[in-house]
């Protein structure tokens, strides 16, 4: 994309027309100071070329391109006036609130300065150096030898007689002059914010918190070797033994076992020896059961 350079012609001229028109020049072949030096832009009808430009030719406010409310009316004529090396261009007004504020403002002679957007081409562009001379042009200056019209508009205050250069995607230009922008100071941008990564500590686990999980633990290992028939009885059992162990929790359970297999009641006189036999064989066969189920060794 092609760089806008902005002058502005601030010596101004204009005349209204019976239609409501008015006639500015909008350019001449005045040298305008730039930040290169001095730039003459030659007018004449193989210099200037206006095509793109007449195609859409709106009268803006400001250098404002990005939105619809800041046209303030149309060029129903550019031309060129070679005889005088001047561009000039008739403003229709536009019949919205903005364009005719800007008429009355105009009209009034409040407001007397248009500026020009335009690209330079700069194969035709001649550069003079550090005291050359060329056509009255001391160094350092530029002669543009042919440039395009991108746009007009309408500016409350011109940049003196300086023109502002700005990359098209920057957008308006500001009514500053070359000068105040030359030696406003230079912003410095803020350095980015230093992002530290937190720095991860591990705290120690309460005594509480630890003793919790390890109940969780406990609970979960004695209910998993508990039979269906003992569960009451191993709750019951970790409510009551708050230092139980799972070791410990085992050696009750089967215990508690033990005593549910055992005879009920009190054999008669005559069978004691015969009970004692049994009892020893039912409590030997309890304890392989359990031993089998739960794969327990009683020390």
């Amino acid at each position: 994309m092609s760089e806008v350079f902005y002058r502005a012609c601030y010596a101004i001229e204009t005349r209204k027309a019976d239609d409501g028109s008015v006639e500015f020049v909008a350019a001449t072949e005045q040298p305008v100071q730039t930040y290169f030096g001095p730039e003459v832009l030659r007018i004449s009808d193989r210099s200037v070329n206006l095509k793109r430009y007449r195609s859409n030719p709106v009268i803006l406010d400001t250098h404002d391109r990005y939105g619809i409310g800041s046209i303030v009316g149309r060029a129903s004529e550019v031309k060129v006036d070679s005889d005088r090396a001047r561009l000039l261009v008739r403003v229709e007004f536009a019949p919205t609130e903005r364009g005719q504020e800007a008429k009355a403002l105009v009209e009034g002679g409040f407001l007397r300065a248009v500026s020009v957007g335009y690209s330079v081409d700069e194969t035709m562009t001649l550069s003079l150096a550090e005291g050359e001379t060329k056509e009255g042009l001391v160094g350092p200056a530029r002669l543009v030898r042919s440039w395009e019209l991108m746009e007009i508009s309408l500016v409350p205050v011109p940049a003196d007689s300086a023109a502002l250069k700005r990359a098209q995607k920057e957008g308006p230009v500001p009514d500053t002059s070359i000068y105040e922008q030359a030696s406003a100071p230079t912003p410095t941008p803020p350095a980015p914010p230093v992002v530290t990564a937190p720095q991860l500590r591990v705290l120690p686990p309460v005594e509480g918190e630890t003793r919790a999980r390890e109940l969780v633990a406990i609970r979960t290992a004695v209910l998993a070797f508990t039979p269906e028939s003992m569960r009451d009885y191993a709750e019951e059992l970790l409510l009551a033994e708050p230092n139980l162990t799972i070791e410990s929790a085992r050696k009750l359970v089967l215990k508690e076992f033990a005593s549910r297999r055992a005879p009920v009641g009190t054999p008669e006189p005559n069978m004691a020896p015969a009970a004692t036999a049994t009892q020893a064989t039912t409590e030997a066969e309890t304890r392989s059961v359990i031993s089998s189920l739960f794969n327990i060794r009683e020390d």
